[in-house]
């Protein structure tokens, strides 16, 4: 099979995001000098509800920073699109410049014309995600090779599918 596949932002933006859903998690150990400030903090915080004088700044300062914690969620989702829209225009030209090339042995890339060429075999893959409109093939974490379900036809999504899952691939 020979395809030419495009990519958009919004499937750029979707296959990155399945990518780092993909990736292990990493377990961050707290260290006990953590625990014990947010103890302390907590307790300092239901002692001055208590205290008359010290309860309006301590509402105050209580709801300030669940208004932080609600208004900075949006942004946070807001500046991510932005990195991936940035990261999309300086890659668009070379996603978007490609030719691969899948068979029984693995899928070749052709970009530039065919001056930069690479092919991985099935067994090279270290993750294959199912996505809706996509099969993406992660060759290393960080890097993925994406093949758009809507340019294969049926057989051929089950031949990749059968060829891809011979060579025991985690889904």
């Amino acid at each position: 099979m020979r395809l030419s596949p495009t990519i958009t932002f919004e499937q750029y933006r979707d296959t990155c995001k399945a990518v780092a859903a993909a990736k292990p998690k990493v377990v961050r150990k707290r260290s006990w000098e953590l625990f014990v400030s947010v103890a302390l903090v907590s307790l300092a915080m239901g002692i001055s509800l208590q205290l008359p004088a010290a309860r309006v700044p301590a509402l105050t300062i209580f709801i300030g920073l669940i208004l932080c914690w609600i208004l900075l969620k949006p942004i946070a989702r807001r500046s991510q699109d932005k990195c991936y829209r940035t990261i999309f225009s300086e890659e668009q030209e070379t996603l978007n410049d490609q030719i691969l090339t899948i068979d029984e042995s693995g899928i070749s890339c052709e970009r530039a014309g065919g001056k930069v060429t690479s092919h991985h075999n099935w067994n090279a893959f270290i993750k294959r995600i199912d996505m809706p409109d996509a099969y993406v093939f992660l060759p290393s974490p960080n890097s993925f090779i994406r093949v758009p379900k809507e340019m294969l036809s049926t057989a051929q999504l089950e031949l990749v599918w059968q060829w891809s899952s011979n060579n025991e691939l985690p889904n």
